[in-house]
């Protein structure tokens, strides 16, 4: 089995040499975890940092693209690097220390079990968020709500994005590819799958906010976000 930890970064540098050593201590269990860096040429000099790691340790591969595409485009280049690699499972999750990897074994557990897509949820039981104010647990709950209602999905959180991937769903997902440029792509890989009668399972995690490096949300992600999801009824 071979399993394939995507990360895509943008100013990670305060957090991404944390992450990788923390993944290390996972791979001392699961030796079959590799790790796929792409950095979208971060001024801060992550993806150097996450290339200079590499060198002593051969299970992480580094890409870094000339300019900023987005974080759609990185994450859907992660899947088709996994596909046409051959792997088994791909695990989705944030460089920014909010995706604890304590629950990669959990996330893989799940999906090993029949499960293609393995939600890392907030929103069922056992779940949670800490350190969110009010207002970013609302933005983040009418997020779910709408791309629920309107894509019909019925996973309760729909836009985590620390999320555990079968070869059978990545096929899905190369195979149409993306049309978000954003955070959009969590719901429009759940409402793709979900198209073909996949099975997709959660999973409760504890989400904690970052305590290092700057949040990447802005006006203009969320009108992304609210503008893409209906689009992808006509073209998804």
């Amino acid at each position: 089995m071979r399993v394939l930890i995507v990360l895509p970064t943008y100013n990670e540098a305060e957090n991404i040499l944390t992450l990788l050593d923390f993944i290390d201590r996972i791979r001392r269990r699961l030796k079959w975890l590799d790790v796929y860096v792409i950095d979208d040429d971060s001024p801060d000099g992550t993806g150097k940092m996450a290339l200079s790691y590499s060198f002593e340790n051969p299970w992480v591969s580094v890409r870094i693209r000339r300019g900023r595409r987005g974080f759609a485009s990185a994450l859907y280049e992660g899947f088709r690097y996994a596909y046409s690699r051959g792997y088994d499972y791909v695990i989705t999750m944030d460089a920014d220390l909010q995706h604890n990897p304590i629950y990669i074994p959990y996330l893989l557990s799940k999906a090993i079990g029949g499960c293609d897509v393995v939600i890392a949820s907030r929103y069922i039981m056992g779940g949670g968020i800490v350190g969110w104010s009010l207002k970013r647990r609302l933005i983040s709950l009418a997020a779910n709500l709408y791309a629920r209602i309107v894509l019909g999905l019925y996973p309760l959180d729909v836009t985590s994005g620390y999320k555990c991937y079968s070869r059978r769903s990545l096929a899905i997902i190369v195979g149409l590819g993306v049309l978000s440029k954003g955070y959009a792509v969590q719901p429009e890989t759940i409402y793709k799958v979900s198209r073909y009668g996949l099975r997709i399972c959660e999973v409760p995690f504890t989400f904690v906010y970052r305590r290092r490096g700057r949040s990447k949300m802005g006006l203009k992600v969320i009108f992304e976000y609210f503008y893409l999801i209906p689009a992808l009824l006509l073209k998804g």
